[in-house]
């Protein structure tokens, strides 16, 4: 049996190449998590780590693979999280506002788009997934199948309130 509290914010980076001939596509380019903390934190603070780990890794990769990007979109199934990224930072208790900060600092905060939860590759890790069956996802190495699909196809933004609470 799996334990089903989750790491502290497991994160995927994809690359996706739009050819200038045939489809685009998409392949896993680095993924990272940590253990939860010793320290409960709720869900939200959870995945506000997790949007943490995700700016940091961004900025890696970019660093590591010295590429030439032409856009980049960060998701997050968590719309809470979502909203106190593109807000205010000021305007949050010290451990949301500090993270908050250095998320804005790495990536612009009209970068981040939602993914819908049942979409989401990084849900792979925090259900603990097995070695053979990480293997055999296909999302996992690939992303959603709407990534390789025009940005106009990708989903939209539910139509819940932006505001955290």
């Amino acid at each position: 049996m799996r334990s089903v509290t989750p790491p502290n914010g497991p994160t995927v980076r994809y690359l996706r190449v739009e050819p200038s001939s045939g489809p685009a596509w998409v392949r896993l380019a680095a993924a990272k998590t940590r253990v939860a903390p010793v320290k409960r934190l709720s869900l939200p603070r959870l995945e506000l780590m997790g949007a943490l780990i995700a700016a940091r890794l961004v900025r890696y990769v970019h660093g590591a693979l010295r590429l030439d990007i032409h856009s980049l979109s960060c998701w997050s199934d968590s719309e809470v999280t979502l909203a106190w990224i593109q807000s205010a930072a000021n305007q949050w208790k010290p451990f949301v506002r500090n993270r908050v900060e250095e998320i804005q600092q790495l990536v612009e905060p009209t970068r981040w788009r939602h993914c819908p939860g049942k979409s989401n590759p990084a849900d792979v890790l925090s259900r603990g997934a097995a070695l053979q069956e990480l293997s055999k996802n296909r999302r996992w190495w690939q992303g959603p199948g709407w990534l390789a699909e025009p940005p106009d196809a990708w989903p939209k933004r539910s139509g819940r309130s932006r505001k955290p609470f």
